[in-house]
């Protein structure tokens, strides 16, 4: 099947609908109210499993990756604010050198700090891990999966 705005539609993996990838993203259409409108898929998936995506928040990839449509798993989706999906996480990964997987899980290791506190903690553990890789040589650091603590790794 080919769409009219480009690219070859496939069925997803996840929910009943058709995708395609478009400007870097899969993306599927969302009808209601008589109109229909191009939406993605990683926010597909999750509003069909966990209901509509509150005002303000964005759906994640923890492991910084949406290239592929498995990528849009629900295990590796996530709800961040704006301005941690839009600004920070792909700043912090620039600034520190470091994937944004790795950003995603030094938040995970921070969500249950207070708001305010967290982008200073986020800096703190990724600080450390630079640390520690440039003092006592740790190799492939980023993996998905792969902590930021260096007494767990």
């Amino acid at each position: 099947m080919s769409l009219a705005l480009g690219g070859t539609a496939t069925m997803s993996p996840y929910i009943s609908k058709f995708v395609t990838f478009r400007d870097g993203y899969w993306q599927t259409t969302k009808t209601g109210s008589g109109s229909s409108r191009s939406q993605l898929h990683s926010r597909a998936v999750w509003e069909h499993f966990h209901g509509s995506v509150p005002d303000g928040m964005r759906v994640h990839h923890k492991d910084g990756c949406h290239e592929q449509i498995t990528d849009d798993r629900l295990d590796n989706l996530m709800l961040l604010t704006e301005e941690w999906n839009i600004r920070f996480m792909p700043t912090l990964a620039k600034g520190f050198d470091v994937p944004e997987a790795l950003v995603t899980q030094a938040y995970i290791q921070t969500e249950s700090l207070p708001y305010v506190e967290r982008f200073m903690a986020v800096c703190k553990l990724l600080a450390e891990k630079r640390y520690h890789e440039t003092y006592f040589g740790a190799k492939n650091v980023g993996a998905a999966g792969r902590t930021l603590s260096h007494q767990q790794e």
